[in-house]
């Protein structure tokens, strides 16, 4: 994934000195949502828990 620039510049703007605002803003960027609810199906193994979907599309 690459984030361009100016997103990376915008979210240095908004946080400003804030810290937090600004890993906020980055995970934002790097779609850290998307990653969070995509873990699950990252890993399986005996002990995994199945995860059925049933429509797709």
């Amino acid at each position: 994934m690459v984030v361009p620039e100016d997103r990376i510049r915008a979210a240095m703007e908004t946080a400003g000195s804030d810290a937090f605002e600004l890993h906020r803003e980055l995970r934002l960027a790097l779609g850290q949502a998307w990653d969070d609810e995509l873990e699950p199906f990252r890993y399986a193994s005996e002990d995994s828990p199945v995860i059925w979907l049933h429509k797709v599309g």
